[in-house]
């Protein structure tokens, strides 16, 4: 259960899809207080940097393709 709540919840901050704050909620339930905050900050983390990898490694050559005049 632990394994499909970090994955979904991952999954779900890495590409900036609504629905983890629902996520945090149920992790309260479903583990326990200090369980479920231990866990949601950790996949939060670990999303947020994943997140920040796919926008800095694809993002960037998108804008510098199509739009090379509004960075001069």
């Amino acid at each position: 259960m632990v394994l499909v709540f970090c994955y979904l919840y991952i999954l779900l901050q890495s590409f900036a899809i609504p629905g983890t704050i629902v996520l945090s909620f149920i992790s309260g339930a479903l583990f326990g207080w200090l369980n479920g905050v231990l866990l949601v900050c950790l996949c939060a983390t670990f999303g947020s940097c994943v997140c920040y990898g796919i926008a800095d490694t694809l993002a960037k050559y998108a804008v510098l393709h199509w739009f090379p005049k509004l960075l001069i």
